[in-house]
């Protein structure tokens, strides 16, 4: 999906040329007698329209550790920062703060599913290709210490169409997340991209599409968890 950015207007030079017959001064007469106009002054540089993205304040915690009583969990937070009431689209539900979901460690042999609560998901049940309902997926006891996704299920339904949340000006909002294991044990750190779009209540600017949220976060052996970094991807232009 080719990126698109914010439109920022670049003001073109403008440079003076030579004149048939002889140099061109202000004021000066051509060869044919003709006065030459003054050139037109420069204009100002318009200022630039800030990202959409740039308003937006993320933070988050860690609010448990896995346990042999139930998985590690996470809060996540954004507040809108600008003045204009902002509208996020992307795949997934519940799009801001993150939409979660799986993500894999730094060797791709291992995923981890950070999944936000009150989520509708359908997975892919692995030998049939059925769908099913979430709850039937997530686990309800610890294997071997860990929270672990069976492997009788592989991969979560996209749903055609897009998911959209609203955010007004200084509000915030939170989502509490569950962490889980995909079909062994997933210890180690963890990265999660999620695409998304943004659009002003004005609609006076193009929308910002495909601002990539980036989720990074370590979980331990014994279980514990940290939550590194949540909020746009720090190589997006700002």
């Amino acid at each position: 999906m080719k990126a698109m950015r914010v439109t920022r207007r670049d003001v073109l030079e403008r440079s003076l040329g030579v004149g048939v017959g002889g140099v061109v001064l202000a004021g000066c007469v051509t060869p044919e007698g003709e006065p030459e106009p003054e050139p037109e002054p420069e204009p100002e540089p318009e200022p630039e329209t800030p990202l959409h993205s740039n308003t937006l304040e993320f933070d988050g915690e860690v609010t448990g550790s896995a346990t042999a009583e139930g998985p590690a969990t996470l809060e996540l937070r954004v507040t809108n920062g600008s003045e204009r009431e902002l509208t996020a689209t992307g795949t997934m539900g519940p799009v801001l703060p993150f939409a979660g979901r799986i993500g894999s460690n730094q060797t791709g042999d291992r995923q981890l599913l950070v999944y936000p609560d009150r989520q509708d998901d359908l997975w892919f049940r692995t030998d049939s290709n059925d769908l099913v309902p979430v709850e039937e997926v997530l686990p309800t006891a610890a294997e071997n210490g860990c929270w672990v996704i069976p492997s009788a299920y592989d991969g979560i339904a996209v749903r055609p169409g897009q998911t959209a949340r609203t955010i007004s000006p200084t509000e915030t909002l939170e989502e509490t997340y569950t962490l889980y294991s995909v079909h062994e044990c997933a210890t180690g750190h963890y990265a999660i991209l999620q695409l998304i779009t943004l659009t002003d209540d004005e609609e006076t600017e193009e929308a910002e599409t495909d601002v990539p949220l980036r989720l990074e976060l370590t979980l331990g052996e014994d279980g514990g968890v940290d939550l590194e970094r949540v909020g746009v991807h720090p190589n997006y232009p700002s």
